[in-house]
């Protein structure tokens, strides 16, 4: 050290210069001490009067306080005013509801109402159908019939009862005749048995007498032989005799038997001969024939059967019957001829021709109830009242449905056999105007736009993989997407031509070609494909326009589906996102995050107006559980595939050098207290507070 202030210690170098000598000799410390209270004693002034300045100031607020106080107590209070509010706010929510139950109920009232109309419609046309009024006075006396007509059924079936009972006793009266009838004949039989025993008695006394005086033992020979044959003449004249007796009942009863026989065959011919000529009248009714299925000669056959069905029905009517002799002999069969060699070809030719028209009828549909039938007559009514007038009646229990226009009146299945020719006219002609247009459009640029868009996809899926293929956890997993051609399956609905792998992949192959090098034939044969497929969407979904079908045939996005496959850690090793790929929870977040990036990038980009559309998307609580480095690389995925977001995650700042802009807002809260927001700018090096505003 020296005696200007300057030192030196080792390396180190210094100097303190003094202007005047404060702490060397008794004068100049009193010189120094004396200059320090001076400057102590200004400092202890300018405190006093800066307290004293506080003092004022403060006591100035002290008033200000008491002047706001005394302004606030007296103040209008705003008790009523916030009672007043939520009272109003109360009876706007509750004018809000009744609003919108008064809608509700007017919307329902309204349902109810077209409800009604269409039951008293229904109701109308029903009444209408079976003859029966529709007002309420018809109904109850129709009511009352009805039930005057079961009581009398009920008095009828009662008397039925009692008619059973006596037909019982009747039955059981006949038994018991039987059963006395077979009893006399016993007692006949045996009274005859003795009758032939007294008989032979007599006749051995005869012959006794005759021979008195003759060889005793001659005699007695002679009395037996004659005793053995006169017992069995009496047991073949008992036998003949009980014969005679059943085989006249069995006679009696055949006899009653073939007549019933008779009667109910003639009853059948004549029942048949009726629904003969009632098939032939139902036959003949118009239309009828058309809608069973069959032409205009059946129709003519059909009649001209029926002309000789009277004759069929007293054929059998004059026949004789048998009888029985008096004597109880059978009776004589004579040259009367039964009827029943013709009956066979008759019976023949009505199964024949019934046959045919359940032939007819056979691949027409099964019957249904009425009142299906009236549905569906208010549909046909509802669906051509534009177009024709439908005219309904009912003739021989058949309902006759015609329809009127200015050409005339024609049976329905005639007017459906005339409109369904008329349409497939039609189409053959609009198939070759669809097929013109159909052809100019492919050629005139829809080829070119699927085969840019096609490319276009490609290109983005293969730059995608790029970006990808930089980005993996810090264990070496990471994400490659694959386009493939599926053949449009997701579109359960349309089959068999939507879905079809093959036509698919050939209109990708036709449409990968330029219009100007594709051949006419691969032109044609490209447009016959997408023509089915449009034809496969409108059979799918006929009630959508034809622009909606063609747009769903047409787009590409149908026909491909993405893949995500998990790349790593092991080089080459490759699989598909399964519970078996053993991923932890970060590295399936990963790939949970970079496949919905991918997906958000590809829809984003299909849009139509790319160029003003809003590439935003939004995730609540990001990234938890991913590292902080693999969060760096998602961010910087999201900005090189230029997609804004929005996230909201705990400790989430996203200051990372891939990031070159982020503005971050960190939100405090303590219970009880205000939330207090703070806004960090990052510039893609450095943080800097930023107003919020």
């Amino acid at each position: 050290m020296s005696t200007d202030g300057a030192w030196a210690n080792g390396p180190l170098r210094g100097a303190a210069p003094v202007t005047a000598a404060r702490y060397i000799g008794a004068a100049a410390r009193a010189t120094h001490r004396a200059a320090r209270l001076a400057a102590i004693a200004a400092e202890l002034a300018a405190l006093d009067r800066a307290a004293a300045e506080h003092s004022a100031r403060r006591a100035d607020l002290t008033e200000a306080g008491r002047l706001l106080e005394a302004i606030v107590r007296a103040a209008p209070r705003s008790g009523a005013l916030v009672t007043s509010r939520v009272l109003a706010a109360d009876a706007r929510r509750r004018a809000a509801k009744a609003a919108a139950k008064a809608r509700d109920l007017r919307r329902a009232a309204a349902g109810r109402r077209d409800a009604w109309v269409r039951h008293a419609d229904e109701h109308r046309a029903l009444c209408t159908q079976f003859g029966l009024p529709s007002d309420i006075a018809g109904l109850e006396t129709v009511r009352d019939a009805a039930r005057e007509a079961i009581r009398r059924e009920r008095d009828a079936q009662g008397r039925l009862a009692a008619l059973a009972t006596a037909i019982r006793e009747h039955v059981e009266a006949l038994d018991r005749f039987a059963t006395e009838q077979d009893a006399r004949r016993s007692a006949e039989s045996t009274a005859e048995q003795d009758w032939a025993r007294w008989n032979g008695g007599s006749a051995r006394l005869a012959a006794l007498e005759e021979h008195v005086g003759a060889a005793a033992a001659a005699a007695e020979a002679e009395l037996a032989r004659t005793e053995r044959e006169l017992g069995h003449c009496t047991e073949q004249l008992t036998e003949a005799q009980t014969a005679a007796v059943r085989l006249a009942a069995e006679v009696t009863t055949a006899d009653l038997a073939e007549r019933a026989a008779r009667d109910q065959l003639d009853a059948a011919r004549d029942a048949m001969a009726a629904a003969d000529r009632r098939l032939a009248a139902r036959l003949a009714l118009p239309g009828f024939l058309s809608a069973a299925g069959g032409a205009s000669a059946d129709l003519d056959a059909a009649i001209a059967f029926t002309t000789s069905a009277g004759s069929t029905t007293s054929a059998g009517s004059a026949a004789p019957t048998a009888s029985t002799a008096a004597d109880g002999s059978s009776p004589a069969t004579g040259s009367e001829e039964t009827p029943e060699a013709t009956e066979p070809v008759e019976v023949a030719e009505v199964e024949a021709r019934a046959r045919a028209v359940l032939a007819m009828l056979a691949s027409r549909p099964k019957s249904t109830d009425e009142n299906a039938v009236i549905r569906a007559q208010q549909t046909l009514e509802r669906e051509l009242g534009g177009s024709f007038d439908v005219h309904a009646s009912v003739m021989d229990r058949v309902r006759l449905v015609e329809l009127a226009d200015t050409t005339g009146r024609r049976p329905l299945a005639d007017a459906a056999v005339e409109l369904r020719r008329q349409r497939d006219a039609g189409q053959a002609a609009l198939s070759e105007r669809e097929r013109t247009v159909f052809t100019d459009f492919v050629i005139g640029g829809v080829g070119e736009e699927l085969r840019r868009r096609l490319s276009q996809a490609t290109e983005l899926i293969a730059a995608m993989n790029t970006s990808l293929g930089s980005i993996s956890t810090s264990h070496g997993i990471s994400v490659r997407l694959r386009w493939t051609l599926t053949g449009g399956q997701s579109n359960a609905a349309v089959a068999p031509v939507s879905g079809n792998r093959s036509s698919i992949a050939r209109i990708h192959e036709l449409v990968s070609t330029a219009a100007e090098v594709r051949s006419a034939a691969r032109t044609a044969e490209l447009t016959d494909l997408l023509k089915a497929e449009v034809d496969a969407y409108f059979a799918a979904d006929p009630t959508a326009g034809y622009a909606t079908h063609l747009r769903q045939a047409l787009d590409y996005r149908r026909w491909h589906q993405i893949d995500v496959l998990i790349t790593g850690p092991a080089p080459g090793q490759e699989r598909r996102i399964s519970r078996r790929a053993k991923l932890s929870q970060g590295e399936t977040r990963f790939v949970s995050y970079v496949t919905l990036f991918a997906a958000a990038d590809a829809y984003l980009s299909s849009l139509p107006d790319t160029g003003r559309a809003l590439r935003l998307i939004t995730l609540d609580d990001a990234f938890a559980k991913v590292d902080d480095r693999t969060i760096g690389e998602l961010m910087g995925l999201l900005v090189r595939l230029d997609l804004d977001f929005v996230m909201t995650g705990h400790a989430l700042w996203g200051f990372y050098p891939q990031v070159p802009a982020l503005d971050c807002y960190e939100v405090r809260h303590r219970e009880g207290t205000a939330a207090v927001t703070t806004r960090t700018h990052w510039d893609g090096h450095s943080r800097h507070l930023a107003p919020i505003g």
